[in-house]
Order: C-alpha cells, then structure tokens, then sequence
C-alpha cells in the first residue's frame, strides 16, 4: 500500500491541527476525535486516510519535541 503525504490543499492543515492540539496539552483527545473524523470520512468517500493520519502525527510530534526543547532551555 502506497502511503502519499502532503498531497491536497487540507494537508497543511492537518499537520496544524496537529501541532495545536499538541501545544495546548489535548493529544490523546484530538487524535481520538481526529481519528474517528478521518475513518468516517475514509468511509464516505474512500479518502487518503493513512496520510491525513501521519501529517497528523508530524505536527502533535513537532509539538511534543517543541515544548521538550522549550523546558529543557528553560531549565538551564
């Protein structure tokens, strides 16, 4: 199966939502909430499921990496 990421105009905006979401300490919720979306809609018109998930996941992990970096200087 052929995974495609950042292939329509919402891809940005996943990977955003994402990274939000990972900031403002919501990531276990929004990837529950996000993944229902996502399979609701792959039902209802065969979509790119797989990568809309991971452009997902490259933001709440940008995030997580971004307030690790931010509290590590911030320790110093």
């Amino acid at each position: 199966m052929k995974v495609v990421i950042y292939d329509d105009k919402w891809s940005m905006l996943h990977t955003f939502f994402g990274f939000i979401a990972g900031l403002l300490g919501l990531g276990w919720l929004a990837f529950i909430a996000y993944t229902i979306y996502e399979f609701i809609e792959y039902l209802w018109k065969s979509d790119r499921f797989p990568g809309d998930m991971i452009e997902f996941m490259i933001g709440l992990a940008v995030s997580e990496l971004t307030k690790e970096i931010v509290f590590v200087l911030s320790s110093l």
